[in-house]
């Protein structure tokens, strides 16, 4: 009976690629395609007016409404921010399930002022709300 090794040879060289495409599907493509769902949908997001703005609401509200209007898409870099902070992470860790301080500080403190900077100077962020309603306005005014 033959058998073949594990990761070796077109084994992989398979489970490799695969790896890698799924990688980059997952990394860049659901922010890719949040972001295209929400630029669709953004002019109804707020216009209260607009024929489907409450069904817009309800189907993307979590990702746009703690926003201010201009900045809709702050979700996809807020997705973004995480996926390569927790991918940094991971990269950090030296295959023995431990990290290595100094790759793992590093990291964190580079992408965590690059994401940092931008959020303090545009102030995305409508206000803190405590409760959305069900068609996502917010509760406590």
């Amino acid at each position: 009976m033959n058998s073949q090794e594990c990761w070796v040879g077109d084994h992989g060289e398979w489970g490799v690629g695969l790896a890698i495409a799924a990688i980059v599907v997952y990394a860049f493509g659901v922010p890719f395609f949040t972001w295209l769902s929400l630029y669709r949908a953004r002019k109804g997001m707020w216009d209260k007016k607009h024929a489907q703005h409450v069904g817009i609401a309800r189907r993307y509200g979590n990702l746009f409404q703690q926003y201010e209007p201009k900045y809709w898409y702050w979700e996809c870099i807020e997705m973004v921010r995480k996926l390569l902070l927790t991918g940094g992470m991971v990269l950090a860790a030296d295959g023995k399930c431990s990290f290595r301080l100094d790759d793992t500080c590093w990291w964190y403190f580079f992408f965590k002022k690059t994401f940092t900077v931008p959020t303090m100077k545009t102030h995305p962020f409508i206000r803190a709300c405590l409760e959305f309603n069900f068609i996502g306005e917010c509760n406590d005014e």
